[in-house]
């Protein structure tokens, strides 16, 4: 009888450390789902371009604990489970370089509101920053047709005879403006056609070659628009964009902080609402440019 009790003893006594163990690994289990969901986050943060959007996820996600210990439970956990914590720190610590930039700028704001959330929100406020554009024909390409008022167009049958000049476009259809920008300042472009660019450049930018193009080079940024959507361009590399279609093009400038910010708006005169369609960081100062490949284009006369 002894021994069957001590048997049946034995027996609980196992049954008591499967359960233990069982519970130990499901709590494990939990733990290298919640790893991996924050490594998704992490992961999905350092995508992200907008830079306040950037801190306030970076905030929300430096809140929350650290990676849970497990070495309090009494079972050896499966390797990738260190693996999986060893990665987000990883990811953390990558995140650390390039959050630094933007709360630097939250610092310097010294506790006002974030630098976008300061930005023009309606159609009425951007056009307090308007700003005075003409465009200067020295640098205009000989088959960019220039007028009535501010508008180019791109024409294959018609040349314009202009005299050389180094400021001149040879190879792409595509003119500057004379003046230069800092921000903040706020212009709209009517374009129509196939193919329009609506950019601004350095003073630097090449005047010929392929890289000569808007947004083809690390000295001017574009936003093509076309009749299936839009595709930002910088340093040779392309963004599409989805977004409300529209013919009018709204470009703000914004200076801060020792930062520059250039941002694309879709307008719509109808409802008076403007829809964000990229937002890029820069330098400046920069001048305005069209690029008429298959169309043309029109800054506009607005009135505040």
């Amino acid at each position: 009888m002894n021994k069957q009790r001590e048997l049946k003893e034995r027996e609980m006594d196992i049954e008591k450390k499967i359960k233990e163990k069982e519970k130990s690994l499901k709590v494990l289990q939990q733990e290298i789902s919640e790893l991996r969901r924050r490594k998704a986050e992490l992961e999905q943060l350092s995508h992200t371009e907008d830079p306040t959007q950037f801190l306030h996820n970076y905030t929300l996600l430096s809140r929350l604990s650290e990676a849970p210990d497990s070495a309090s439970i009494n079972i050896h956990p499966e390797s990738y489970t260190e693996d999986v914590a060893a990665a987000v720190s990883e990811t953390r610590e990558k995140l650390q370089d390039n959050v630094e930039w933007t709360i630097t700028a939250v610092k310097e704001t010294q506790g006002n509101v974030s630098n976008f959330e300061s930005e023009p929100k309606t159609r009425a406020e951007f056009l307090k920053y308007k700003c005075e554009i003409t465009f200067n024909p020295n640098t205009a390409h000989q088959h960019v047709v220039l007028g009535p008022g501010l508008k180019a167009k791109y024409s294959h049958t018609q040349t314009i005879r202009r005299y050389d000049h180094a400021d001149r476009f040879t190879d792409w259809p595509q003119v500057l403006s004379r003046e230069i920008f800092t921000g903040p300042c706020y212009w709209e472009v009517e374009w129509s056609g196939d193919d329009v660019f609506i950019a601004l450049a350095d003073s630097s930018v090449n005047r010929s070659g392929r890289e000569s193009a808007f947004g083809n080079n690390n000295s001017s940024w574009a936003l093509e628009c076309f009749s299936g959507g839009y595709t930002f361009r910088n340093s040779g590399s392309n963004t599409f964009i989805k977004g409300p279609q529209s013919s009018r093009i709204g470009v703000f400038l914004n200076h801060f902080n020792s930062y520059t910010y250039l941002s694309f708006y879709s307008v719509s005169e109808s409802t008076q609402t403007m829809t964000l369609l990229h937002r890029v960081k820069t330098r400046c100062p920069l001048l305005v440019g069209l690029g008429v490949y298959g169309g043309s284009a029109e800054i506009c006369e607005i009135s505040s």
